[in-house]
Parts: structure tokens; sequence; C-alpha cells
């Protein structure tokens, strides 16, 4: 094994405690992951006998073990369904989550080099389709020990997030909102009576990896994921996406019907997701001090 840095020795010693079949392999720390800004993770990438997999780790902005124990639950009910395989899917996570590394570039970074837009958003809305026909066992956390009403469940958290952008957003827009969420939401309880699927409830451009000959979009991150609804996702996309490209709205759409058929009701149901995750937006924004990102939500919101 390479000489390593004294803090890769502590990351060492806490992967081989809790998956001791790693010292018999050929093992060596290739990275630590950060973002474009130097943010640092505690998540590296790693060489075991020639394959790379990536090793997640508890961070401040995870809080509990609980978020690996979320992702792990995930991606074994995915399978490797436009998704990281799990290393070792028997096992659940205790300081570290072992996944497959995918190749691949953010739809991100692809969509702000432009020119392969339509592509791109037709692989991303093939790959959450695919995704939304896999069941979950109950609405809630996907392993089932706190399952809810979904319909509670949105309304709660709607009331919730209109509270935080009172005083954020003008007056008038926030009885707007307040009412229009209210004349729909007996449309939640046609809901109810639905299947619960995986819903990964982070599903914006960064968090899929387009396959490098352009076959395929991956969704990564499942540490939020519940079982849900597919418009819970679709709203998602539309605010941190689809408003910016309306243009590609159809190309979105036409791959993800193929997989999941919309209702007559769609665009009433996906009206409430939309406000339901634009005040969450703008006042996650906002209490970031990400104001630019605040002023879209409430653009998209009016």
């Amino acid at each position: 094994m390479p000489e390593i840095q004294t803090q890769e020795k502590d990351f060492l010693n806490i992967i081989f405690s809790e998956y001791p079949q790693l010292k018999e392999t050929d093992f060596s720390v290739l990275k630590k992951f950060e973002s474009p800004s130097g943010r640092t993770y505690n998540t590296y990438l790693l060489e075991v006998d020639g394959k790379k997999i990536v090793a997640k780790g508890v961070t401040g902005q995870t809080a509990s073990v609980s978020s690996l124990g979320v992702e792990w639950t995930a991606l074994k009910l995915l399978n490797g369904q436009n998704s990281p395989d799990l290393i070792f899917p028997d096992h659940e996570p205790k300081q570290y989550l072992l996944i497959e590394y995918l190749e691949g570039t953010s739809a991100a970074d692809l969509l702000e080099k432009g020119g392969i837009e339509s592509k791109v958003f037709s692989l991303i809305g093939e790959s959450l389709g695919k995704i939304h026909n896999i069941s979950a066992g109950s609405f809630g956390s996907l392993d089932g020990l706190h399952s809810t009403k979904w319909s509670d469940y949105v309304k709660t958290k709607f009331s919730e997030r209109i509270g935080g952008v009172k005083t954020i957003i003008k007056e008038d827009l926030y009885t707007e909102t307040d009412e229009l969420f209210q004349s729909l939401e007996y449309l939640l309880e046609e809901e109810n009576s639905q299947q619960p699927v995986v819903t990964h409830r982070d599903s914006y451009s960064e968090n899929f990896l387009i396959s490098k000959d352009m076959s395929q979009a991956n969704l990564i991150d499942f540490a939020m994921a519940i079982g849900g609804r597919p418009l819970f996702d679709v709203a998602k996309f539309f605010v941190t996406e689809v408003y910016k490209r309306p243009e590609y709205r159809d190309d979105f759409l036409n791959s993800y019907t193929q997989f999941v058929p919309l209702d007559k009701d769609f665009m009433k149901k996906l009206t409430i997701y939309i406000l339901l995750e634009c005040v969450g937006f703008i006042g996650f924004n906002h209490n970031n001090g990400n104001f630019s990102g605040r002023d879209h939500g409430i653009k998209v919101l009016e």
C-alpha cells in the first residue's frame, strides 16, 4: 500500500474496522472529494482490486448515520436502476457507505456548456421515469418504521414551509399561494390510494450523471429519499431546471411519460408540488444567504 497522509490514516482505521474484508484487498485511496468552490466532503474515491468505488461518510450536513441508512435502503430498492450499485448490499452502514463509482459528467455541467440540452433533458426524463417505477413499501420513511398518510405529509410540509416565507415574499403573493394550495389540496386525497414509489426529493441537474456515451442518466445522492409520489420529484426538476429552459420541457416529459403516464389532473397536481417546492426553495436559500436562489424561487412562484 502506498504511503498515505496522516488525515487518511484515521479514515483507513475506520473503514477497515467497519469493513475488515477490505484488508485482504489491493486497496488505495485515490482522492477526497471536494466541490469546485473547494468545500471538502467526508467522501473518498477508492480503488479496490482495480475497481473504483466511493466511500460516503457521515458529515456535519448529514447530521446523523440515519442519512447513510436512508441511502442504503433506497439503493437496495433501486438495485442499480439508474443509480449506483451497493458494494456490500447486506451491510447496513455505520460510518461509511460503499457504493459503485459511476463515470460520467453532471447534467449541470453539460447544460452550462450548451448544445445538447434536448438530449440531456430526455435522458433525465427517462431516468426519473424508471426510478419512479420502483415501489416503496409505504409513504414516509423507506424502512416503513415511520409511515404516514401522503396527503398529511404534503400538507404538513407546505404549512411549515409557507410559514417560513411569510416575511420574505410580498403579502399578496403569500396569500395567493396559500389560497391556491388550499383550493387544490383535495387532489392529494387521490394520491393516498396510489402506489408509494422511491422519491429522491433533490432531483436537480447536479445530481444526475450523464454517461460518457450519452446513453443514460444516473441519479445520485439518495440521502433524503422517501416513499412518496412521482410529482414531488418532477416539481423539483421543473422549479430548478425547466423554468430556466422551458423550450426543453417536452423533451423531458416525452421521455418521462414513457414510464409514468400522466393523468387528466396532471397540471393541477403538479401545481400543488411546485407551490410546495417553491416555498421551500425560497426559505432554504434565504436562510443560507443564497439570495439569487431565493429570488429565482420567487419568480417561479409568481
